[in-house]
């Protein structure tokens, strides 16, 4: 993001991304998102991830406002990461305490979870 909170460029599965933070939620009206539907049916376009759309669409002259919140990223995709869910949203351990655990994974599924929470 920029110094106006504009989103400059979302870093999807990107090694080496130049922020630590990650998207997860987007708020956009109707029109932007018929907008974005119009961007994806484009013969041309072959976007496997939402976040490649976001980053034509930006590049087309379109604008995105980011909003820094949270404190812990979890992959609730993998059954390490709902574990840890369930336990920061039950209160059992703190996001410290949680940042510390290990995920018991194979080393290639925990490359790839890096790669992700890397993505902003």
């Amino acid at each position: 993001m920029d110094e106006n909170s504009r989103v400059q460029e979302i870093q999807v599965k990107k090694p080496g991304a130049t922020s630590s933070w990650i998207w997860g939620v987007i708020k956009m009206s109707g029109t932007v998102f018929h907008g974005l539907y119009e961007l994806w049916m484009r013969p041309e376009r072959r976007d496997e991830y939402f976040g490649t759309l976001i980053n034509a669409w930006i590049a087309n002259g379109g604008e995105a406002i980011g909003i820094r919140a949270g404190g812990e990223y979890v992959d609730v995709g993998t059954l390490h990461g709902y574990r840890r869910a369930i336990q920061l949203l039950d209160g059992r351990l703190t996001m410290t305490e949680a940042s510390r655990l290990q995920p018991s994974t194979s080393a290639e599924e925990r490359m790839t979870d890096e790669h992700i929470h890397k993505a902003a």
